[in-house]
């Protein structure tokens, strides 16, 4: 995660230029990489050099530095409720349990140097890899979004893309759907197929995705899918 921030940074200054307008180096960065979405130029008003520095520091806090590698306990709710249903499917593989198992594996490591995981991996022929988004909770920063789309970039760069199926779930409520809207976009932009949680009609189908790619001897065990 750092070696790429510290990549896109240094692509940034290389497209700053003293001549150049402000405008037409917006443009320019919004190129280098896909994960940058410029959103246009705005305006900061301080009464003074303190006050100005205070409130960069507040934007990078918000907007540009990554989050703490750590457990969000908002986001597992919808990792909590997909992983109960698989339990009860009799496909979750145990903790710490090798994909060669060809059952869901959480918490796949895709990249440990960068501290990336994938929250669901499955491998029967295609590796199966899955980054999902619990828009739900009261705060769910753009920045998160963008930490789940790199998960599945680097699964193909790291697995190899034809070898890979990239997989984007997140829960929204109906009538915040478009407050999330940059979420979702920055996550599908990444994802092979992305489906909304909390929609029955794709709930039901990023599950059948799952069953489908898990080996059919599996549902033949008691307690499996009916």
């Amino acid at each position: 995660m750092e070696s790429r921030i510290h990549t896109v940074e240094n692509l940034i200054k290389g497209t700053f230029e003293p001549a150049i307008p402000a405008e037409d180096v917006l443009k320019r960065i919004a190129t280098l990489d896909p994960i940058i979405v410029p959103v246009g130029l705005g305006e900061i008003s301080a009464a003074n050099v303190s006050d100005y520095e205070v409130r960069i520091d507040e934007i990078l806090s918000s907007l540009v530095l990554p989050p703490r590698a750590k457990r969000v306990t908002g986001q597992s709710r919808i990792n909590t409720e997909i992983a109960k249903i698989l339990r009860k499917q009799k496909i979750l593989a145990k903790p710490n349990a090798s994909l060669t198992e060809k059952r869901v594996v959480r918490d796949l490591p895709v990249d440990l140097s960068e501290g990336l995981r994938a929250d669901f991996a499955l491998q029967n022929g295609k590796l199966h890899v899955a980054s999902t988004l619990d828009l739900r909770k009261a705060n769910a920063p753009l920045a998160e979004a963008a930490l789940k789309s790199i998960v599945l970039d680097k699964a193909t760069e790291v697995f190899g893309k034809r070898k890979v199926r990239t997989i984007g779930v997140y829960a929204v409520a109906s009538d915040m759907r478009k407050e999330f809207k940059p979420h979702i976009t920055l996550l599908g932009d990444y994802a092979d197929t992305i489906y909304n949680w909390s929609d029955r009609k794709q709930h039901e189908q990023f599950l059948r995705a799952i069953y489908d790619a898990v080996p059919a001897e599996f549902f033949g065990q008691k307690g499996g899918r009916n």
